[in-house]
């Protein structure tokens, strides 16, 4: 039983690498008394040269050296850090690293990570906070990442301790990401991480590195503990029993019929407005299937899919608030409060132990409800409602559309679509003939959308009287890209897509995503991602 918005990790991350070499080829750091070389991989488990990344100075530069190797890379603006040299990041400016130490104590740094740590950078796109504890004798650590309302839950995942740093892996299913946790001497954690995609759609994750500060641990009064308490029991039994529910919604999503058979097979047959699809996630696999356009999409089943979400907030704070009949039935209401000031609510039905409905309130004028008028527990579950043969239709990989795309486009005549802007007015793509035409397929939950959108804004306003047309696309409401645009000062304009026509028609898998189109209405460019350098070289070789 699914109780919240699935939100898929569909961005890639950008800025720069860290973890520390050292190397006699590369620039000197600054210390005549270097240190013994040294070097550290990401999670790396074999037994041959392990790739180090270094840390650099600006985010384009991306240096992978061998430990017995020469260091290849795409420019030379890098400096090797040494223990205890002090370098700038692109992302919260200086720091030191010293973690990196063949001869740390595990105890020591065990003790150094164990905590509650919160990114200094409230506005990250990325990791927002990672809790460190220890249980027994292993150290988990549990990280969430920003999303639309609220964080997405990473989950907890074990701890490897290694040269004074600790390693994690975290296995989303369509990527896996690897985590550096690097203690600092002025008591903060240096975080570190890379994304590598199984999506089949190419993307390549630079990998970023963040700077975060210890914070108190969140503790429960007696009502706060008793709120717990009731998720908790409810949670146990969705995690444990076969389920069937049926939920109605509020917005896109309308209608989902969601059956459960533990410990990790799920089937979500989902009524969306944009375009109806069904999720299986048969314990090895998780199939996204478009029935109506014949196609799929497949990944590996990360850790946590195929099982129902946990009620039970370790960040957020719950309480009960009153009892309510819910659809004719006795329900304890149950409020939790969460980050950005969110607030997610449960009806917990008093004699069944089940939600019969819940609601999430975020930001001003945000409500989104969902009602279960069908829980079922307990009962058969059918083997067959969780598995996919897409060779019996001869569907379609549309992450492989989409990767192929780049190749398959440039140079064809762009597929034709109207939109409505950003204040109803519709906008025809083949009416623009003439022009140097740019896509850029966004959105306000998409943090290297938001990174990209200021030189897409300067295109804009450098190029236009060129005869440069720029157009965001958007599928959000357009009230939600209004309000965006003018906090950001944005004036290109944009379009509203709410039914993923443009999206479908260029076969778009992933956000940011930029496509050029020349004055003759061809494709002249198409990336997944946003390449400043390469997209400035296209336009100006079109004349804008």
């Amino acid at each position: 039983m699914r109780l919240f918005l699935l939100l898929t990790l569909i961005c890639p991350y950008a800025g720069s690498l860290v973890g520390a070499t050292q190397n006699a080829d590369l620039p000197p750091a600054g210390n005549p008394n270097a240190p013994p070389e040294f070097c550290l991989s990401l999670g790396q488990r074999t037994d041959g040269p392990a790739l180090c990344p270094i840390l650099t100075y600006t985010q384009e530069t991306i240096w992978n050296v061998p430990c017995d190797g020469h260091p290849i890379g795409t420019e030379r603006t890098v400096r090797v850090l040494e223990r205890g040299i002090t370098a700038s990041g692109q992302d919260a400016g200086s720091f030191q690293v010293t973690a990196a130490s063949p001869n740390a104590d595990p105890a020591q740094t065990a003790d150094l990570l164990v905590g509650w740590w919160g990114n200094e950078n409230l506005n990250t796109p990325g990791l927002t906070q990672v809790n460190v504890r220890r249980d027994g004798a292993r150290i988990l650590a549990h990280a969430w990442g920003r999303c639309a309302l609220i964080d997405c839950d990473w989950g907890e995942e074990a701890v490897e301790l290694r040269k004074g740093i600790g390693l994690v892996v975290w296995e989303h299913g369509f990527s896996t990401t690897q985590m550096q946790l690097m203690p600092q001497p002025d008591g903060k954690l240096r975080v570190a991480y890379r994304s590598e995609y199984h999506d089949n759609s190419g993307r390549v994750d630079k990998g970023q590195t963040e700077s975060f500060t210890r914070q108190a641990p969140q503790e429960d009064d007696a009502s706060a503990a008793a709120a717990r308490a009731v998720l908790r029991q409810v949670s146990e039994q969705y995690r444990t029993l076969p389920t069937y529910s049926e939920s109605i919604s509020t917005g896109r999503v309308t209608r989902t019929r969601t059956y459960y058979l533990p410990p990790d097979k799920m089937r979500e047959e989902i009524d969306d407005l944009l375009e109806p699809f069904v999720r299986v996630a048969d314990g090895k696999l998780l199939w996204t299937i478009y029935t109506a356009a014949n196609e799929y999409r497949v990944f590996p089943q990360g850790k946590n899919q195929g099982t129902p979400t946990s009620l039970d907030p370790i960040r957020g704070t719950p309480h009960i608030t009153g009892h309510e009949v819910c659809d004719g039935v006795a329900c304890t209401v149950i409020q939790v409060k969460m980050e950005r000031g969110a607030i997610q609510t449960y009806w917990i039905e008093d004699e069944r132990h089940v939600v019969r409905k819940s609601t999430m309130d975020a930001r001003e004028a945000s409500h989104s409800e969902v009602v279960y008028p069908v829980v079922r527990l307990g009962g058969a579950v059918k083997a067959e409602l969780f598995t996919y043969d897409p060779e019996a239709t001869h569907a379609k990989d549309r992450s492989v559309l989409s990767r192929e795309a780049p190749l398959t486009s440039v140079g064809k005549l762009a597929g034709d679509f109207t939109l409505p802007d950003l204040d109803g007015r519709e906008v025809t793509l083949s009416n623009l003939r003439g022009k140097v035409v740019l896509l850029d397929f966004w959105g306000t939950w998409c943090g290297p959308c938001r990174e990209a959108l200021p030189g897409i804004e300067m295109l804009h306003r450098g190029l236009k009287e060129k005869g440069l047309v720029v157009l965001g696309v958007d599928n959000e409401p357009a009230e939600t890209a209004r309000q965006y645009m003018a906090k950001q000062g944005y004036t290109f304009p944009t379009l509203v897509d709410a039914k993923e026509i443009a999206g479908k028609l260029f076969h778009v898998g992933g956000y940011p995503t930029t496509i050029v189109i020349d004055r003759e209405g061809k494709v002249a460019y198409y990336a997944s991602g946003y390449e400043a350098e390469k997209l400035r070289d296209v336009l100006r070789g079109l004349g804008a």
